[in-house]
């Protein structure tokens, strides 16, 4: 069975994403010089204290080191998005 990544919303200023797959709901912030990924469960709540996800310097580094098929998916939805290659 395959899910769609489906965004749900996007900052004004295009850099910010919140995307849903299945139950797996990541935000995605794209800087000039890294990407940072936030998957939203419970681990990143308590541990997140406001800065919250891991920062990557590529998409390539961002989609290795995540195990989930969902959050890969949503992951994989922004930079299509952008049009941003892995």
């Amino acid at each position: 069975m395959t899910t769609t990544a489906t965004i749900k919303s996007k900052t004004e200023n295009g850099n910010g994403y919140e995307v849903v797959c299945g139950k797996v709901t990541v935000t995605v912030y794209f800087f000039s010089h890294a990407i940072n990924v936030c998957v939203q469960n419970a681990s990143a709540k308590v541990w997140s204290r406001g800065l919250g996800g891991r920062m990557f310097t590529s998409l390539a580094e961002a989609l290795k080191a995540f195990k989930s098929e969902s959050a890969k998916e949503c992951i994989l939805a922004v930079a299509a998005e952008r049009m941003v290659v892995a």
